[in-house]
């Protein structure tokens, strides 16, 4: 799992007696460019048209707060991870219009911002993405069509 530089820092600050700060909100996107450096850099979501991306979906720290929520922190095989509880799902409305009436969508991004602006097709802000993967098989979506997460299918995983 990628990850950005500035989550990188604010963990390793505590090595230097800084606490590091919380992330107070966490969004699910879907990329069609992954990062191409963990600054991050090149990434792309999937979009409406040139420079409106699909809306994000929340993820709350606690299923108090709202659903999905994330799970409380575990060893899984080598890795701590913590995963959505509670289904992630884009569909209806929320694309009822796609770019090009498909596209593919190669990985999935945890943003700290709800979106993201875009000029010339490009983020106008990188660093609001800090942790990403890239699927295993990418999924092509046509216009109209869901997309959905059940429980424990997004991951974020530290080493």
């Amino acid at each position: 799992m990628g990850k950005s530089h500035g989550q990188s820092n604010a963990v390793l600050l505590r090595f230097v007696g800084t606490t590091a700060p919380a992330i107070s909100t966490t969004y699910v996107g879907l990329l069609t460019t992954m990062p191409t450096a963990n600054d991050p850099v090149g990434w792309v979501e999937w979009r409406e048209a040139e420079n409106t991306p699909i809306d994000r979906i929340r993820i709350y720290q606690d299923s108090d707060d709202g659903t999905p929520s994330w799970s409380d922190p575990a060893i899984e095989g080598n890795t701590y991870e913590t995963h959505n509880v509670g289904g992630t799902q884009w569909g209806g409305t929320d694309l009822a219009i796609l770019l090009d009436g498909s596209q593919l969508v190669v990985g999935a991004g945890v943003f700290t911002t709800a979106s993201t602006t875009y000029t010339d097709g490009v983020p106008d802000t990188l660093n609001h993405l800090i942790y990403w993967n890239t699927f295993a098989n990418s999924l092509t979506v046509t216009q109209g069509e869901s997309v959905t997460f059940l429980t424990g299918k997004i991951k974020v995983t530290e080493s």
